[in-house]
């Protein structure tokens, strides 16, 4: 086949002496020759065959373009394949829908692989603040030190400057989460010193 449209297909047929060229009606099925398409030149890549609705046109090597109604041309080996056709079509139609059946089933298989491996990643990386709230809930009604709040915070490793902004800091997040307080409380025994109490 070297031209394709919505009414004809154009076929070629070369033999040692020339090329013929007979049109296939996507409609109606017939398999025809023309007059206006024999005895032309093999088509080579500029010059070329082709049809719009019933026109036929030949362009040949320096550009030309002839054309001609298919009403106009004398029509000769005409028979009729619509059924050859039609089964072709119904089993080319059913490739492609096998074919995007199985590509939209493999775009599903990914989708839920995707989303499977999102939220096994996401329970893997447990919110860190969320793990100090729990070993604070684990401690609610006592009273602790500086240095055991800091270890509670998970920040005793800290230069020491930092450790006190850090401090600060979570103690403010963790009072605004409501799942549990933190209250700064003086050392009964020595009032230079500040305890904790969880409630």
């Amino acid at each position: 086949m070297i031209f394709k449209s919505e009414h004809f297909n154009i076929i070629s047929f070369t033999t040692e002496k020339a090329c013929h060229y007979r049109l296939f009606n996507t409609k109606t099925g017939d398999f025809i020759g023309t007059s206006f398409y024999q005895n032309l030149p093999c088509v080579d890549g500029f010059s070329m065959v082709y049809t719009r609705d019933s026109m036929l046109f030949y362009r040949d090597e320096s550009g030309l373009v002839d054309s001609l109604h298919l009403n106009k041309t004398t029509i000769y080996n005409a028979s009729n394949n619509l059924d050859a056709y039609t089964s072709e079509q119904k089993s080319e139609s059913s490739t492609l829908r096998l074919v995007m059946f199985f590509l939209g089933l493999a775009c599903l298989g990914g989708i839920i692989f995707y989303m499977k491996r999102q939220n096994k990643s996401k329970t893997q990386q447990a919110d860190p603040f969320d793990s100090t709230i729990l070993r604070f809930i684990e401690e609610r009604g006592k009273t602790v030190s500086r240095d055991e709040l800091d270890i509670l915070l998970g920040i005793n490793h800290l230069s020491s400057d930092t450790i006190k902004s850090n401090r600060s800091v979570m103690i403010k997040k963790i009072n605004e989460d409501g799942r549990v307080t933190i209250e700064r409380t003086r050392n009964e025994k020595d009032k230079r010193f500040y305890d904790y109490s969880i409630q």
